[in-house]
């Protein structure tokens, strides 16, 4: 995987033991990157890597675990894939489209026109070194 950062290691280590163990979702990965980014001054990609890895958030689980699930109701009950995938996605709650884990920097004022919206505060994650500029997952943009 190739973390090879000892800073941020020891930071993982020092601060956030607690998240190692009590965080696995996508907003405190987010959070984390952000306070990592911040301290250590790498790069988004840099402190997600570290932080997903500490969080032990994957949204590719997720998406194994709907795929495993919709494979078992099409066998089971004789539906399509599509309409299998539609009851595992609600049964999981994981949607792909929903957890694209891609995010695109948009500086001020364009960042703006999203600050409004209702995921905005959960998925949007504050650049610490350029004012007003936010990562925006790609699919809300």
């Amino acid at each position: 995987m190739g973390l090879t950062n000892g800073a941020i290691l020891d930071d993982l280590k020092t601060n956030f033991r607690k998240w190692e163990f009590d965080s696995d979702n996508q907003k405190d990965t987010n959070r984390l990157a952000t306070i990592l980014m911040s301290r250590h001054g790498v790069s988004f990609d840099e402190a997600y890597k570290y932080a997903k890895h500490w969080t032990g958030y994957d949204y590719e689980d997720n998406q194994k675990d709907t795929n495993r699930l919709a494979t078992i109701l099409m066998s089971r009950h004789g539906v399509s894939f599509d309409e299998a995938y539609e009851y595992a996605k609600h049964w999981t709650g994981y949607d792909y489209e929903e957890n694209e884990n891609e995010f695109i920097l948009l500086a001020w004022p364009d960042s703006q026109t999203y600050m409004e919206e209702d995921w905005f505060e959960d998925e949007a994650v504050y650049h610490p070194n350029e004012s007003g500029a936010y990562f925006i997952p790609k699919n809300r943009i």
